[in-house]
C-alpha cells in the first residue's frame, strides 16, 4: 500500500491516490515538527514512492505505530511555521487556489477553531469524516499542497463510484493546501468559558439560550445585514421582502427585539437585519451578541454586510464605496483595543472575492457609481474626522486639508465610525464580510451636509438596492 509521489518538473500538479484505508498510526508533537518537512523532502528526492510504514518512521522515528490517527494542535501550529513549510514551492501552477505567500498565525488559530467548533483538540480524519462530510466532497490533493503551508487543514473525503454498479467506495486523504475557507463554515467563538454557561443570555438583544430557541428562530440565515439606525434597517427588510417576492401585506415585520430599546432586529427568510447604533463601541457590543446567536443557532455559510453612510474623499455625493480594508486614522490596516490593560491589535482585512461581487452587482445594475478603496474608521465624527464645525477644533483649515489630501493618497476612499471594529470581528469569527457605504457629501469641499431630505433618502437607498441585488442574485443561483 503506497501513496504515488510523482515528482512535477515543470508540469501541472496530477492528483494523489488516495489511500485505501485509514491506518493507525498516532504522529508525534511538535518535537518533529520543525524538521520533519526537510526530512520528507530529502526522503523524496530518493525514491519516487513512499510507502505508509517509511512515511511514518520519517515523522516519527521514536514512536510505536498506536491508537487512531490523529494529530495534536502544538504539531500541527509547529509544521505551519518550520521554514520549510512557509517556503512556496516553485513548481506550483499560477491557479487562483494558489497564494502566494503563507497565511499568517492567527488564520490558522481561526481555523483550528472552525474544524473544531470551539474546542481545544483538533479531530482525528475519521471523527472529521463522521462528523462534517456527509455530503460527497470531491477534491483533488496533490503531495505538493502537504507542503504548501497555507493552511486550513482540510481532511477531503474522496467519494469515488464503485466497479459495479451503485457501489461506493470512501477513501479518506488528507492535506494542508493553498485554499479558501470550505463552503458551509459554522460561526466561530473562541471562547471556552461560554460552555460553562446553562442559560447564555445575550442582554442587549433581549434574547437568551434557554428562553428562546435559537435555532428554529435563526437557524435558516445566510444574510445578515447591519446599519445605524433602527429605522433604515426596518426599511431594509421592507425592501427585500419585496425584492424575494415574500412580502406579506398584512405583516407589520415585528422587532425580535423589542424586549430592548438598545437594537432593532427584523429578519425575512434567510434574511437577518440588525442595527448596530453609532461608533466602534455600540456596533462592537452587538456584534459580540449577533455572533453568539448566530453561532447558538447553527448557521452556517452566513454573508455579513454593513450598510450605512459616509464622507467621501475626493469622491461625489451619491458614490458607493465597497470597502477594501479598513484603516485606522495613520492609514494603516488595523483595530486597536485595550484588553486587561494590554494593547491588542487585529486585522481588518474584508473578503475581497465578496467585495469583487457586490461590484460586478452594481455594474450589472448601472444605477449609480461603485467604487473598491480603502476607508478610515474614526472614533468620532468631527475633530477625529478632522472637521472645522465642532464645538473644539485646534487645527487650521490647511492642516484639515493636508489631512484629507495624505489619506486620498492612502487609497482612502470614504470615512466613518465602525467599519475596523466589524472587520476585525468578522474576521476572527470567520464570517465573510463587506461594507457598502454612500458618501453624502465630498470633504474636500466642505464639512455640513447640507443636502435636500428627499436626496438623502435617494442616497441612503443604494446601498440597500445593491445588497438586495446581491442576495436575491445569490439565493436565485442556489435555487
Amino acid at each position: 500500500m503506497e501513496v504515488s509521489r510523482r515528482r512535477v518538473l515543470q508540469k501541472h500538479l496530477e492528483p494523489a491516490r488516495p489511500l485505501r484505508r485509514c491506518v493507525n498510526v498516532v504522529i508525534d508533537p511538535s518535537p518533529y515538527a520543525s524538521t520533519c518537512a526537510q526530512a520528507l523532502m530529502k526522503e523524496v528526492d530518493q525514491e519516487t514512492s513512499v510507502d505508509i510504514k517509511r512515511f511514518y518512521e520519517i515523522l516519527c522515528p521514536n514512536k510505536k505505530k498506536e491508537g487512531k490517527l490523529s494529530y495534536s494542535r502544538d504539531f500541527l501550529i509547529s509544521l505551519a511555521n518550520c521554514a520549510e513549510s512557509r517556503k512556496k514551492p516553485e513548481f506550483l501552477p499560477d491557479y487562483s487556489i494558489v497564494l502566494t505567500k503563507a497565511r499568517d498565525e492567527e488564520h490558522l488559530k481561526c481555523h483550528e477553531i472552525w474544524w473544531n467548533e470551539g474546542k481545544g483538540e483538533i479531530p482525528s480524519a475519521t471523527m472529521l469524516r463522521h462528523r462534517r462530510h456527509r455530503r460527497r466532497v470531491h477534491c483533488d490533493v496533490t503531495w505538493a499542497g502537504f507542503w504548501c503551508q497555507g493552511f486550513d487543514v482540510r481532511y477531503a473525503e474522496k467519494v469515488r463510484r464503485g466497479a459495479k454498479r451503485g457501489g461506493t467506495q470512501h477513501h479518506l486523504d488528507f492535506s494542508l493546501i493553498f485554499s479558501q475557507p470550505p463552503s458551509l463554515s459554522p460561526v466561530c467563538v473562541n471562547n471556552p468559558h461560554l460552555e460553562a454557561l446553562k442559560n447564555d443570555i445575550l442582554y442587549h438583544l433581549s434574547l437568551g439560550t434557554s428562553t428562546h430557541d435559537l435555532p428554529a428562530m435563526f437557524g435558516d440565515v445566510k444574510f445578515v445585514c447591519v446599519g445605524g439606525s433602527p429605522w433604515r434597517m426596518k426599511a431594509f427588510i421592507e425592501y427585500i421582502a419585496t425584492e424575494l417576492n415574500m412580502n406579506d401585506p398584512k405583516s407589520e415585520y415585528p422587532n425580535i427585539c423589542a424586549g430592548t430599546d438598545r437594537y432593532a432586529m427584523y429578519k425575512i427568510g434567510p434574511v437577518l437585519s440588525v442595527s448596530h447604533g453609532m461608533g466602534i463601541p455600540s456596533i462592537a457590543i452587538m456584534l459580540h451578541e449577533l455572533i453568539k446567536l448566530l453561532h447558538h443557532a447553527h448557521c452556517k455559510d452566513v454573508t455579513i454586510i454593513r450598510i450605512g453612510t459616509s464622507g467621501g474623499i475626493g469622491l461625489e455625493p451619491g458614490t458607493l464605496v465597497i470597502t477594501k480594508q479598513s484603516v485606522d486614522p495613520t492609514f494603516l490596516p488595523k483595530f486597536e483595543q485595550v484588553i486587561l490593560g494590554k494593547t491588542v491589535v487585529r486585522n481588518t482585512d474584508l473578503d475581497q472575492s465578496l467585495a469583487e461581487e457586490l461590484l460586478q452587482c452594481s455594474q450589472e445594475l448601472n444605477r449609480f457609481e461603485t467604487v473598491i478603496g480603502n476607508t478610515m474608521c474614526t472614533m468620532d465624527f468631527y475633530e477625529g474626522q478632522g472637521r472645522l464645525d465642532g464645538a473644539f477644533c485646534s487645527y487650521t483649515e490647511k492642516d484639515k486639508m493636508d489631512y484629507l489630501r495624505k489619506a486620498r493618497d492612502a487609497g482612502v476612499c470614504n470615512i466613518e465610525m465602525e467599519s475596523s471594529v466589524f472587520a476585525a470581528m468578522c474576521k476572527m469569527s470567520g464570517l465573510k464580510a463587506a461594507v457598502v457605504c454612500v458618501t453624502l457629501l465630498n470633504r474636500l469641499k466642505g464639512d455640513q451636509v447640507n443636502t435636500s431630505h428627499d436626496v438623502l433618502q435617494d442616497y441612503q437607498q443604494r446601498p440597500q438596492i445593491l445588497v438586495g441585488s446581491y442576495i436575491k442574485k445569490k439565493l436565485e443561483g442556489c435555487n
